[in-house]
């Protein structure tokens, strides 16, 4: 059951998508049930029921004994509904910000005091990855992800890791590919270095305040990733 569930609204959404790059515009009609069925590869029960949702989302229309029609309000319905889920999408990034900014300095400040020596190699092996990697322009998600769980390691706190590793999933999210850019990389990579440098010198204040900074400089871009997005979706209306 749940299987045919993921088809046919994975078969709306391929709908929904054709509408959105015009391929169906308002007042098409669209093909015939089974032949649907044979593009997609499944049942014409999968078509039907993909079908009903999208008519109850007032994108499509079905006329007895004419067939499925795109509503002539589905381009505006769906930019509605994907403006909505940004919106979403925003504010539970800031409320992920919020954690992080609570718990990321008060780890850095637990790990300047308590960190090992193997730790502090290790940790120092992960920025020099990450600086390689960003001056090569490849992806150091991984990397910065790295850095921060090792950090929660240095604490010693095996609450504390657990936690961290109940959250990884939710924290993973700030990650996001669509939330990078070179200018975020670039930042992270020289601020995990100026954290670093405060962990060597067992700095537990100076720890704190970079990594408050971190969280700081990385919600900035990320305002200004969502502002380019509303000017292209300006420039596109």
């Amino acid at each position: 059951m749940k299987k045919q569930a993921r088809t046919y609204e994975s078969l709306a959404e391929s709908i929904e998508g054709m509408i959105e790059a015009g391929d169906l515009k308002g007042g098409d009609r669209l093909p015939p049930e089974r032949k649907l069925a044979e593009t997609y590869h499944v049942s014409r029960n999968t078509v039907r029921e993909a079908i009903r949702i999208l008519a109850e989302k007032k994108i499509l229309v079905s006329r007895i004994g004419s067939g499925t029609y795109v509503a002539e309000s589905a381009l505006a319905i769906l930019t509605s509904s994907l403006d909505r889920a940004f919106e979403n999408k925003k504010n539970r990034l800031k409320d992920i910000f919020e954690i992080r900014k609570i718990l990321e300095p008060q780890i850095a400040a637990l790990a300047a005091e308590r960190i090992r020596p193997e730790v502090l190699a290790s940790l120092s092996d992960i920025v020099n990855l990450q600086e390689k990697a960003f001056k090569n322009g490849q992806d150091t998600r991984l990397l910065d992800e790295r850095f921060h769980r090792t950090l929660v390691e240095a604490t010693g706190n095996r609450v504390l890791c657990h936690v961290y590793e109940k959250l990884s999933d939710i924290l993973a999210e700030s990650r996001a590919g669509e939330l990078q850019d070179s200018r975020r990389q670039e930042s992270s990579s020289k601020i995990h270095r100026e954290i670093l440098d405060a962990l060597t010198g067992r700095n537990v204040t100076l720890a704190a305040r970079k990594m408050k900074k971190h969280m700081t400089d990385v919600e900035k871009t990320l305002d200004l990733l969502e502002k380019h997005r509303v000017n292209i979706t300006k420039d596109n209306t």
